[in-house]
């Protein structure tokens, strides 16, 4: 009752205004659902829910996988390897773009010999002169990097591996999709009612599971989910840290903090580069930060 006294009690908070600009966006979601409805209708030329909703399903992949660049714009956490940050049920929006890959960066990759794709971090990126990147990887609430889960003899991914980067996040949504597919009892009412439909897109972690003689209010609840994804995007980006000196964080594997003469402190990568240096000399130190428990920190935007 916790979860929905907290409900109630935000509802009975609300002001007018807002409980109407409410009411008429859930209208308009409506409206648009049987708008998106009628129209695949038309496209389709069939009345069959089944046929409409798997059209409307495919159309809509198709068209995330056009903007994204991804060929799975949308995924399930499926592990507890990166908690707390992503938590077992949580849906990822991905996003490929040519932009070179950075340590730091969370990522969704392939691995041969493996069915279900993996969301783990970026902690070394090791760069060639033709412009090839060799990359590792590491769940944050792992204690080793992923070389154990890569195929055998292979100790680092290449690009085409990389099936996108993580740009937001909706929480506990991706629940639906686990429930369906894990529990003995779900499947069970499967086997035991024909009738209901099971849609499943051609990828290893997206699943959509449905009955026949209920699939308008699914496809309200789907239009409703794409608003949410739109709307919740830039209020739910993934912060990149660039680097810091916590124990428990380390920047990258390779990284070494140096004392020179002179009283800098100069945090350098694996080839010797500067990420960062207090510059006590007199220059200016943008972006990094004395944090209250002692720990230098660099932040990119």
């Amino acid at each position: 009752m916790g979860w929905i006294g907290d409900q109630i009690d935000s509802v009975k908070s609300m002001h007018f205004r807002q409980l109407f600009t409410q009411a008429i966006s859930l209208g308009m979601i409506v409206t648009s659902a049987l708008i998106i409805w009628k129209g695949l209708m038309c496209v389709t030329g069939s009345e069959s829910p089944v046929v409409v909703v798997l059209s409307g399903t495919l159309i809509i992949w198709k068209g995330l996988m056009c903007v994204t660049g991804s060929e799975s714009p949308v995924v399930v956490v499926l592990s507890g390897s990166m908690e707390p940050g992503f938590k077992r049920g949580d849906i990822l929006f991905l996003h490929m773009s040519k932009d070179p890959i950075r340590a730091g960066e969370i990522v969704v990759f392939n691995v041969d010999g493996r069915e279900i794709p993996i969301v783990h971090r970026v902690i070394k990126v090791h760069e060639h002169e033709n412009g090839e990147v060799d990359v590792l990887t590491k769940g944050d609430n792992n204690f080793g990097d992923d070389r154990l889960l890569y195929a055998q003899g292979q100790m680092w991914l290449q690009r085409h591996h990389i099936m996108g980067r993580a740009v937001g996040f909706l929480p506990y949504v991706g629940w639906v999709t686990i429930i369906m597919t894990e529990q003995p009892i779900i499947k069970i009412a499967q086997w035991l009612y024909p009738s209901s439909s099971k849609i499943q897109l051609n990828q290893p972690n997206f699943h959509v599971v449905s009955s026949a003689k209920n699939l308008v209010p699914l496809t309200i609840l789907a239009s409703s989910l794409l608003k949410s994804m739109i709307m919740t995007l830039n209020l739910m980006i993934i912060p990149h840290k660039s680097s810091g000196s916590n124990r428990n964080d380390p920047v990258r594997l390779d990284a070494t903090l140096n004392l020179t003469s002179s009283g800098d402190l100069i945090l350098q990568d694996f080839d010797g580069s500067t990420v960062w240096t207090t510059n006590t000399s007199g220059k200016s130190v943008a972006g990094m930060n004395l944090t209250d428990t002692g720990n230098l920190v660099s932040c990119a935007n």
